[in-house]
């Protein structure tokens, strides 16, 4: 969203999107928070894809 807020052509629908979600949106979210909170912005995986 605050990407996105700096182009004059951005009009958000929805304030929270939360309620939109399905449940394996919301599974996939909470996973990634999870990740990043685990391993944080300085992990280096031991290969690339």
């Amino acid at each position: 969203k605050e990407y996105f807020e700096q182009f004059s052509w951005y009009v958000p629908l929805y304030y929270d999107v939360t309620p939109r979600l399905s449940d394996i949106e919301k599974y996939n979210v909470n996973f990634i928070k999870e990740w990043e909170t685990n391993f944080g912005p300085d992990y280096t995986p031991e290969y690339e894809y």
